[in-house]
């Protein structure tokens, strides 16, 4: 080729060394073309073979128009560049080519006059930048930045949404997020055209593919896996799938597993572009999950009061509407520290709030599942006992009152005793809870003035002799 390359320069451009075209252009990554004034074809380099799909003699004595992807841009290009008239003596500019196989691609091309000892015009030297993949990452990049901003889809939407920009990328059928614990890989989310992988499933790390990738550390691809080094790898052995891409990916600074897109049929082999591509999805995947890890955060720390640990009045109230809608009855208890303000007095507020802590985990702990524990006030905290009488109720609060009266405190660096008295209400289906809770701070300002340190329940005599289920031990 290069004999054939240096033969045809060198009519052209006696005044020139014979070596200087391929010295110079030959292995540049851009596609560059050489046509006499008649606009056919003199030389390529290699990279435009490759760009387009012909051979060097497909090309070689053709009109360029061949190239174009609509012959109205190639007689465009001779009216304003391509003509001895033409004053300018450097072009840049975008256009749309054809390769072989039909497939159109937009470019950047760079054009210039070959100009002989006289000034005329011995030729055209244009330098073609296949623009495609920076148009296709640009396209890229905006539905990427479309779905991370749509308000109305969920934080696994999104992620479905960005899985499947990488099936079409990649032509793929599956694609995987993995949570990796130790030599367990779990399915966290999959998208498929064939079979999703229902979320939870678990495999062992080392019968994946994604095993390798951890041992690269860093993107690896499989495009014919029954002919390569993992041929023998359980994964090949037991699900068939000749093509694999799969990074690590990080979420919340920390390695969290691997997003894979795969399929069962093999493919030409990954492009380097395509390594570096998938870095990218899987960051946008960290980023859904980082930002739903950090919404999820918020919303917990909203319904937690951080002191205690306990429900926030507001999410406690939520948790006993949610439980009146249920089958009944519930207890509802409210349970007040006697003369907490003496603590804050003499000891101070830290060894206060040491007693607080404290007496959240108490309360928790004291939780079956279904109940719910907040911290309505100051000192102040409310039970949702679920599923129990009046009656069990107040005996779950007796329980818990000589705990916390049999208790020695924390409070900084000292300790000391408390108490706390009790109200008792009952929540029935369809019961308002606002009035149900009336009743128990009822009785438990009943408890307060009846001398505190003990429980007091609502009057109700619907409930006597009524059985139900028991409260928390």
């Amino acid at each position: 080729m290069k004999a054939e390359q240096l033969q045809i320069c060198r009519p052209q451009q006696e005044h020139l060394p014979a070596f200087a075209l391929p010295a110079l252009f030959e292995d540049l990554s851009d596609g560059v073309i050489l046509a006499g004034p008649d606009r056919r074809i003199r030389w390529v380099n290699p990279a435009l073979t490759r760009i387009f799909g012909y051979t060097l003699q497909d090309l070689l004595g053709k009109e360029t128009r061949m190239l174009y992807a609509d012959e109205a841009a190639f007689h465009e290009q001779r009216k304003i560049r391509f003509n001895p008239e033409s004053s300018t003596t450097s072009h840049r500019y975008e256009v749309s080519y054809r390769r072989k196989n039909g497939r159109v691609f937009a470019s950047q091309t760079t054009a210039s006059p070959v100009r002989n000892a006289e000034g005329g015009v011995d030729g055209y030297l244009a330098i073609i930048k296949d623009m495609s993949e920076q148009h296709a990452y640009e396209a890229l990049l905006r539905q990427l930045y479309a779905i991370s901003s749509c308000s109305e889809m969920s934080g696994s939407g999104k992620i479905r949404a960005i899985l499947r920009l990488g099936l079409e990328r990649f032509g793929t059928s599956t694609a995987i997020v993995s949570w990796i614990q130790g030599s367990t890989y779990t399915v966290m989310l999959s998208e498929s055209d064939v079979h999703e992988v229902p979320p939870g499933t678990a495999f062992d790390l080392g019968d994946t593919y994604c095993v390798h990738t951890l041992q690269a550390e860093g993107p690896l691809a499989f495009h014919q896996a029954g002919s390569s080094r993992i041929s023998g790898h359980p994964c090949y052995a037991m699900f068939r799938l000749e093509t694999y891409i799969g990074v690590p990916h990080i979420v919340g600074g920390k390695r969290f597993g691997t997003l894979n897109f795969t399929c069962l049929e093999d493919r030409d082999p990954f492009p380097e572009a395509d390594l570096e591509l998938i870095r990218f999805f899987a960051a946008w995947v960290a980023l859904e999950l980082n930002v739903q890890n950090t919404i999820n955060r918020l919303a917990e720390d909203a319904r937690t009061d951080p002191l205690t640990g306990c429900l926030t009045r507001r999410a406690w109230f939520e948790a006993a509407k949610e439980a009146a809608a249920d089958d009944g009855p519930h207890a509802l208890v409210l349970l007040d520290l006697d003369d907490f303000k003496s603590v804050n007095d003499t000891l101070g507020h830290p060894a206060g709030d040491d007693v607080l802590r404290q007496c959240g985990r108490l309360f928790q702990a004291h939780c079956r599942r279904g109940d719910a524990a907040g911290r309505v006030g100051g000192e102040e905290f409310a039970l949702l006992l679920r599923g129990t009488s009046l009656q069990d109720g107040v005996a779950a609060a007796e329980r818990l009152r000589a705990e916390i009266a049999g208790t020695r405190f924390e409070a900084g660096v000292q300790t000391t005793d408390m108490a706390a008295s009790f109200g008792v209400a009952r929540l029935m289906p369809g019961e308002c809870v606002d009035k149900a809770y009336r009743n128990a701070d009822e009785a438990l300002y009943a408890a307060k003035r009846n001398g505190r340190n003990q429980v007091s329940s609502a009057v109700d005599t619907s409930d006597k002799g009524e059985g139900g289920g028991s409260g928390p031990g």
